[in-house]
């Protein structure tokens, strides 16, 4: 059963909500009257505290408004992003915490010191957008001081699990608008932890006004908002993607258009170069044939002089040979000795004749 009855105090301001059973029962009692079907009317004001406490009645619970005050980011939690923000909603300026980078987990927290054996309420308002993410997810812990194993965990955001809901459920352009009332019952009295944990999500948490101020925004459904926020998603990528694709096919046909000016440069460039060669070679080749055929000339004759000058030496070494054999001297040495008036000239020997005829050789 939910608190779906406001109650309010004799000058109509709002303090809290209440079961439907309890309503009937102050009804009966007369200490509260029907205003509308789900709005009842204290006839005397109940003293509250900061906390709009209804100390009156013990069966009604504490209220815990949200503050952005209040909560601070959570050391623990290495990826936090978020900060305390002042932003206008409804017409009015109003203190909220940002929370979440759409990617990692972001926590904040606050400690609050409660009373033993107590229902408390705690109830705060959440907007966000559809992060695309399927692993999304929103909570809400409470524990008494540092005992996180002794907790309780309220999941907002889920995707195809059960969810605890919130008291209403409203579309504001793009962005879902939550309140929601976190009950829990303290056990020994003492400081309590309240603990509110985003991931893969951005969120704007702030105090919730009466559910009433709401009235103007419509209604939706969660899983519903979820699914249209999809198509949205989807028809965004499909949009993204074609105009990609086309972004891409024409500079596709640019860069082609320019890859095949740039060919029919290049190939003209190398044509150019080849016919230029061709011309260049046939011009140079019978220049070039005249002199090699030149050169081979006269290597040629210059081999067969070479040939013909070894012949003769080799053939006078011959003489020489002979005639040292057999004593004889030259025919043209005795007149030559006389002429000159000296003394015939020694014969000279084989071996030194070879080896003179040789070294004419070499030097040749």
């Amino acid at each position: 059963m939910e608190k779906n009855i406001l109650v309010t105090d004799a000058s109509g301001n709002v303090i809290g909500r209440t079961y439907p059973k309890r309503a009937k029962g102050l009804l009966r009692s007369g200490r509260a009257t029907e205003v509308a079907e789900d709005c009842i009317r204290l006839a005397d004001n109940p003293p509250m505290s900061l906390n709009r406490r209804f100390s009156e009645d013990k069966d009604m619970s504490q209220i815990i408004e949200f503050s952005a005050r209040d909560f601070r980011l959570d050391p623990a939690c290495e990826s936090n992003e978020g900060s305390r923000q002042i932003v206008t909603l409804g017409g009015a300026n109003v203190e909220c915490f940002e929370i979440g980078d759409g990617f990692d987990k972001t926590r904040i927290f606050a400690e609050k010191s409660l009373d033993s054996d107590t229902e408390y309420v705690f109830r705060f308002a959440i907007s966000n957008n559809y992060s695309g993410h399927d692993y999304a997810a929103s909570t809400v812990t409470v524990y008494p001081g540092e005992d996180e194993e002794n907790s309780f965990t309220y999941p907002l955001d889920r995707s195809g699990k059960n969810r605890f809901l919130p008291v209403l459920c409203k579309r504001d352009g793009d962005e879902l608008v939550r309140v929601f009332e976190i009950p829990f019952t303290t056990q020994a009295a003492g400081p309590y932890r309240i603990l509110i944990t985003v991931e893969a999500m951005e969120a704007r948490i702030y105090p919730a006004k009466d559910n009433t101020a709401y009235d103007a925004l419509p209604d939706v459904d969660y899983e519903q908002w979820k699914q249209e926020e999809q198509h949205k998603w989807v028809a965004k990528l499909n949009d993204i993607g074609t105009r990609t694709a086309e972004s891409i096919g024409e500079f596709g046909s640019q860069l082609g258009e320019k890859l095949g000016a740039w060919g029919s440069k290049i190939s003209k460039a190398v044509n150019d170069a080849v016919s230029s060669a061709q011309t260049s070679a046939q011009k140079t080749q019978p220049v070039a044939e005249d002199t090699l055929k030149k050169a081979v000339d006269e290597v040629t004759a210059a081999a067969e002089e070479l040939k013909v000058r070894v012949k003769a030496m080799a053939e006078a070494a011959k003489e020489a040979a002979e005639a040292s054999k057999t004593n004889k001297e030259p025919e043209a040495a005795p007149a030559e000795a006389e002429e000159a008036g000296s003394e015939p000239a020694e014969t000279p020997d084989a071996e030194e004749t070879a080896e003179t005829v040789q070294g004419t050789i070499i030097d040749e």
